[in-house]
């Protein structure tokens, strides 16, 4: 039996727009809470967040803003450094997650440090002289210093074996709540089908519901889609995102507008929120054909809904393969297209099997009483009893 632990996270955004981390920051939070511990959010994010039995405590960035530091969060660390007993760092490159972190080890709580796909190669490729120098001001000390560091897939840890390897790894998958998806899902789908017409009369609809980012490959699915034969003209694609790339967006507007399957391609950015969830409703085939990815909140998102989920090997899940629970393809356009062929031409029944075993998956593995009974397990092995 683990006793109750007063557990604080860092992140340092907990806006929607910022992605999967704030998504697990807060999920993992009620989890714990609801296992029985305390748990406190050290954040840089403005905005309200409504998370029940969770305490958030927001602190100004000092500037320069693009390194993440916050004096004022340093001294609130240090003034309860007591009321803790370890620290979880959901960042890797901010300034402000090694400072915080360093306040916790100087005082002999464990720090842990979560690496989110920060660390693999595409990542690392991005801005490396800017990594190579916070690797060698900051994030080296972080990471070569914590307790463990957190990956969501083997294949994850994989790619970052060479980065202090002396540094105690542990796997332990991102979570979802699975009731709260469904009811958000059931919740949004009118809503959804009256924001995009081309529903009521798609025999068949491929959804991408993710941010609209370069390293998500949407424009390869918008490519992908427009090369399949005339076998596949009943299939409606809704590309659903936030948009946090300008070019990208336009470039996807034209290209769709350009086409002459625009009446069967919609792009929309109205879809926000809980409503959002809808889209997994109204659809047959989930699609995320990224460059790189940690371990994608959305694809869980799509399984729970009983969707198969058609995934590239950059997604860091090629169990899909192995649950039957749908397909595994590079992250090329020619790839996509041959996914997307072969999962389209199974029978509607094969395909609502697959999105059968996606759900169980999910239920079996992914649900957040699981991974927080795992996260709990890690923080106790790092604390001294009392």
């Amino acid at each position: 039996m683990i006793r109750p632990l007063r557990i604080a996270l860092f992140t340092p955004d907990l806006r929607p727009l910022a992605g999967g981390p704030p998504r697990v920051v807060l999920g993992s939070a009620q989890a714990l809470v609801a296992r029985g511990h305390a748990v406190t959010i050290f954040t840089l994010a403005a905005g309200a967040v409504d998370t029940p039995g969770v305490e958030i405590c927001r602190f100004p960035v000092d500037r320069p803003a693009q390194f993440g530091r916050s004096r004022a969060m340093q001294r609130a660390a240090r003034q309860r450094i007591a009321e803790f007993d370890a620290l979880h760092v959901h960042a890797v490159w901010e300034a402000g997650a090694a400072d915080l972190a360093a306040v916790f080890r100087a005082a002999g709580k464990p720090v842990i440090v979560s690496a989110h796909g920060m660390l693999d190669h595409w990542s690392m490729a991005q801005s490396r002289l800017k990594k190579l120098v916070a690797l060698r001001l900051w994030t080296g000390r972080l990471l070569s210093q914590a307790a463990a560091i957190v990956f969501a897939t083997g294949e994850e840890a994989a790619e970052a074996s060479d980065l202090y390897p002396k540094t105690p790894r542990a796997i332990i998958a991102n979570g979802i709540d699975i009731a709260a998806t469904c009811a958000a899902i059931t919740a949004g789908r009118e809503a959804v089908r009256r924001t995009v017409p081309g529903l009521s009369v798609w025999p068949r609809t491929i959804v991408y519901l993710s941010r609209l980012h370069p390293k998500k490959g949407v424009d390869q699915l918008v490519e992908a889609r427009l090369a399949l034969d005339s076998r596949f003209d009943d299939v409606g694609l809704l590309i659903a995102g936030i948009p946090q790339d300008d070019a990208l967006l336009q470039t996807l507007r034209s290209r769709i507008a350009g086409s002459s399957f625009s009446d069967r391609i919609t792009l929309t950015t109205d879809l926000v929120g809980p409503v959002a969830m809808g889209a997994l409703g109204a659809a047959q085939l989930f699609v995320l054909p990224s460059h790189q990815e940690g371990f994608s909140v959305a694809i869980l998102e799509a399984m729970a809904a009983g969707l198969p989920v058609l995934i590239t090997d950059k997604c860091h899940l090629p169990e899909v393969e192995e649950w039957q629970a749908g397909a595994v393809v590079p992250d090329t356009i020619a790839g996509v297209k041959a996914g997307l062929e072969r999962l389209l031409l199974l029978s509607a029944d094969a395909l609502a099997a697959a999105g059968h075993n996606a759900r169980a998956v999910v239920e079996r593995h992914y649900g957040w009483p699981v991974i927080a009974g795992q996260l709990e397990t890690l923080y106790a092995q790092g604390t001294p009893r009392p």
